[in-house]
């Protein structure tokens, strides 16, 4: 009996264990600085390889895509931030030139965004209309 009831203990303990674990995890990736693109450049040495959010604007006519992957920049206050992004992976549907967008993703040394999120923001055309 004292031998059921501990092997029971045990594996209660490890399940617990392994949820703090996954929790913890989870709580560290899911924290990311938000940055403009003008801040980022500013803290770019601090910022190396870590995950963030970037907002800016897509800079006009930028946008390109091949089969390696979908490029495009975003500027904020006349900064440019290049953008790198998997070519398989979706763009919103409200995604276009002078769009409002968050990138999520790594800031690299070589001063590409490599970018694992898109995220657009709600284009004026879904404001009320003034009477």
């Amino acid at each position: 009996m004292i031998k059921k009831n501990l092997k029971f203990l045990i594996g209660i303990l490890i399940i617990f264990i392994t949820a703090v674990w996954f929790g913890i995890i989870g709580f560290k990736e899911g924290q990311s600085y938000y940055l403009t693109a003008d801040e980022l450049i500013k803290m770019k040495d601090a910022i190396y390889d870590k995950h963030i959010k970037v907002a800016g604007k897509v800079v006009q006519s930028s946008v390109e895509r091949d089969s390696k992957e979908f490029r495009f920049q975003i500027e904020q206050n006349n900064i440019i931030i290049p953008i790198s992004y998997p070519p398989d992976e979706p763009v919103p549907d409200t995604f276009n030139d002078n769009a409002q967008v968050v990138v999520s993703g790594i800031y690299q040394q070589d001063g590409i965004f490599k970018a694992d999120a898109i995220q657009a923001k709600c284009a004026s055309k879904y404001e009320a209309m003034n009477e």
